[in-house]
């Protein structure tokens, strides 16, 4: 799994490097890597937690984009989607954060606050990636509209457009979803990760508060506690 991890992780860097310097991206060859990671996990259901504990990465836009994808496929297979629908919404949470190839390295990897002008370039990656998927020819609808709208929110809260309901299309809701999750459980620079317990805790909140469609979030936490089952569980006295 981690070969395949690994593998996978180069096609992504070679994707954002090609976005960063206009070149046209090999999407061929990433999708075909990806869907090799996808097949490795839908066969081996606990690699799913797996992916919180790939640690000594330093780009960590592209981890975060990798584990999106699997974590969207995924969670629209609990949903009960078709393998169709799940390979093309897998690839649209794979490409989500493309448009992060544009935005200055100062920016994403600052680990102190954002001034304004800052948080507003950051905002702007949403709709760069629509653009940089449009110019490399992906016409598919779910790929376009996870890069546009993952950040939206059911409310109205969400950016850029503010969009509310049934405005925010069903493959950016599910992309949303697993961009929350693996934001909260990855590590970052200024903070060690959260347990899948606590980005249980955020996810179940912000359904409850109407940001996120409660039918998705529903089904993820029945799979999170369902695959918890039987795990030895680490205390912070140190018992196990």
């Amino acid at each position: 799994f981690n070969q395949l991890y690994d593998t996978c992780l180069s096609s992504v860097e070679q994707a954002f490097q090609a976005a960063s310097n206009q070149e046209k991206m090999e999407k061929e060859t990433l999708f075909e890597v990806f869907d090799n990671l996808l097949n490795k996990m839908f066969s081996t259901p606990y690699l799913f937690i797996q992916l919180r504990t790939i640690k000594d990465i330093s780009e960590k836009t592209l981890q975060h984009s990798l584990n999106v994808g699997a974590l969207s496929a995924l969670l629209a297979k609990l949903y009960g989607l078709d393998e169709e629908e799940i390979i093309r919404i897998g690839h649209a949470g794979f490409l989500h954060d493309i448009g992060k190839a544009v935005i200055p390295a100062s920016i994403l990897n600052k680990t102190a606050e954002l001034t304004e002008e800052e948080y507003q370039t950051m905002q702007r990656h949403p709709l760069q990636g629509y653009e940089i998927l449009k110019k490399n020819q992906i016409e598919d609808d779910y790929i376009l509209s996870a890069a546009l709208m993952h950040h939206e929110r059911l409310d109205g809260t969400g950016y850029p457009f503010g969009k509310k309901g049934e405005e925010i299309p069903f493959a950016a809701q599910i992309v949303g979803i697993a961009d929350i999750y693996d934001a909260i459980t990855m590590d970052k620079d200024y903070r060690t990760s959260f347990s899948p317990f606590h980005a249980y805790m955020e996810l179940k909140n912000m359904a409850f508060q109407g940001q996120l469609n409660p039918e998705i979030v529903v089904k993820f936490l029945e799979y999170i506690t369902k695959i918890m089952e039987g795990k030895k569980v680490l205390l912070n006295d140190g018992l196990i």
